[in-house]
């Protein structure tokens, strides 16, 4: 007689750690540049350039990218921009991570002021936040079956767990070209550009992962020819394309977290020699965990029939899936001008970021808080302040289908800006309606009493004879056959064709022979 075993690989969650910190630094114009006169756009990046585990600690590295669009100060209508960065280096403290421990750390700027200080100086102030995790991949030792013995009766029963089968960080590449419609003129100097992705979906397949998004790009131009003439053009481009993974299978499950942490913008001659083409190029960064959900047979109890079997326990811990569900919100508000002025003639283009600020679990699903915080370009009817910038937040309230979810289990909550559209409703107002896609991904870790070993002894003589040979057994509420076979030291089975019974079920008031 020999216990069966097998390994099952699991992924833990170990730690998790916030940490808000603010970035607060005085920028020159570079010379390069005119003087500034009023900031019309702005935006901020956290670009992670090292994540490093220490003992009980993460080192993160990386910079916050700053970009701005100001009208020059010799004339409102006369634009330019520049970029530029600052290093930053932080400290995530989480209590059990060590130089080997599989980490995950995103950076978020939830609020960002660039202002003027003069006109070749500005002030960068800025609230960042970190959320990191960590995650520990483990085999665990279980107990599958049992060599056959005539001095064991044994039962099995199935766990539900998400084994998993592949977990890296790897970086994907996107390069498009952009024409420009043949109704707009050819590009000059490029002043602004947006990129953003849409939803994004990362799908397994055998030997491979497959990966379809959407990209939205937005570029402001100054146009060649007539001085001073600006431009725009925005589209919307899915894009697609896959990462080999050898051991990839269709059936698994992915949790995968999509990042852009860089692009490149740059103008391409088209075949007439002529600047009209836009080159993008995106490195994103994918956090891939893929999952197998399995049932796994555990060797669950066992006892003696001819020799005293006691089971010798240990804990297990085993993870599995409840959930993986995703949703879209529709959402909708008007933001007003800051102050008066002129009426509003045309919207340029609009930017909005998506944030999901409060996460808890309700009464059949997942409740999300968040804010979408959106920044419009738009022009006036007063030249001497054509371009103009308006901001605001709208609020969103969403909840995520998810039955049977419980406060303590894990959950990773993904949103992101799927649909942006503004419009004007008055000379003082614009409505703005969005699509926001919302994805969630719930685990259960939980334990069980896992078989390591049996310790096996003779029969207590005494006891066995204080037992009848045979007897009459009526049986009581909670009883069941494995119960009473474990009493008599005989084998359901045995139990089972002795009285004609068909199954394990039995009921109060039922009368049983039990023969040893």
């Amino acid at each position: 007689m020999e216990l069966i075993k097998k390994n099952v690989h699991m992924n833990y969650q170990t730690a998790k750690a916030f940490n808000q910190f603010t970035v607060d630094k005085d920028e020159n114009v570079p010379d390069s540049k005119p003087d500034i006169g009023r900031i019309i756009f702005k935006k901020g990046e956290i670009h992670l350039t090292e994540i490093r585990p220490l003992q009980d600690q993460i080192l993160i590295k990386g910079n916050l990218v700053y970009r701005v669009l100001y009208a020059q100060d010799q004339g409102d209508r006369s634009l330019d921009c520049f970029e530029g960065m600052i290093p930053v280096e932080e400290t995530l403290h989480m209590e059990g991570v060590n130089p080997e421990s599989n980490v995950e750390v995103t950076g978020e700027i939830d609020d960002i002021t660039i202002s003027i200080i003069n006109s070749r100086k500005l002030n960068i102030q800025a609230i960042v936040s970190l959320k990191g995790r960590a995650d520990e991949i483990r085999d665990q030792e279980i107990t599958t079956d049992v060599t056959e013995g005539e001095v064991l009766e044994y039962r099995k029963k199935q766990i539900p767990a998400a084994e998993i089968c592949f977990c890296r960080k790897d970086v994907y590449r996107v390069h498009e070209e952009i024409t420009l419609p043949s109704n707009l003129p050819n590009v000059k100097t490029i002043l602004w550009d947006c990129v953003r992705l849409g939803s994004v979906d990362v799908k397994p397949q055998d030997g491979k992962l497959l990966i379809n998004a959407e990209m939205v790009f937005f570029i402001l131009y100054e146009a060649e020819g007539d001085e001073g003439m600006i431009q725009w053009h925005e589209t919307t481009l899915p894009f697609s394309g896959e990462l080999e993974c050898k051991d990839c299978k269709e059936t698994y499950v992915s949790d995968t977290n999509v990042t852009c942490v860089s692009r490149e913008i740059r103008l391409v001659e088209d075949l007439d020699g002529e600047d009209r083409v836009i080159s993008v190029e995106l490195a994103l960064d994918l956090y891939i965990c893929l999952y197998e959900e399995t049932m796994v047979p555990v060797l669950s109890d066992v006892y003696g029939v001819s020799k005293e079997v006691t089971p010798q326990l240990s804990k297990g811990r085993f993870r599995r899936l409840c959930m993986r569900n995703q949703g879209k919100c529709r959402i909708g508000g008007q933001l007003a001008k800051e102050q008066e002025g002129a009426r509003v003639l045309q919207i340029c283009h609009s930017e909005g970021v998506v944030k999901a600020e409060e996460v808890s679990v309700v009464e059949h699903g997942i409740s999300v808080d968040g804010v979408l915080e959106v920044q419009i370009l738009y022009i006036t009817a007063d030249d001497r302040i054509p371009y103009v910038n308006i901001s605001g937040s709208i609020p969103f309230h969403y909840v995520l289908e998810a039955e049977g979810v419980k406060p303590q289990y894990i959950s990773d909550i993904c949103v992101s800006l799927e649909q942006l559209t503004t419009a004007i409703t008055s000379g003082e107002e614009i409505e703005v309606k969005a699509v926001v896609g919302v994805q969630g991904t719930v685990f259960e870790e939980f334990e069980e009493d896992i078989i390591d070993g049996l310790q096996i002894d003779d029969l207590d003589p005494v006891k066995m004879k204080s037992l009848p040979s045979m007897v009459g057994y009526f049986v009581s509420n909670d009883d069941t056959l494995w119960q009473i076979g474990q009493r008599y030291y005989v084998p359901v089975g045995k139990i089972k064709e002795l009285n004609g019974l068909t199954s394990d079920e039995i009921k109060a008031g039922d009368r049983l022979i039990i023969v040893r």
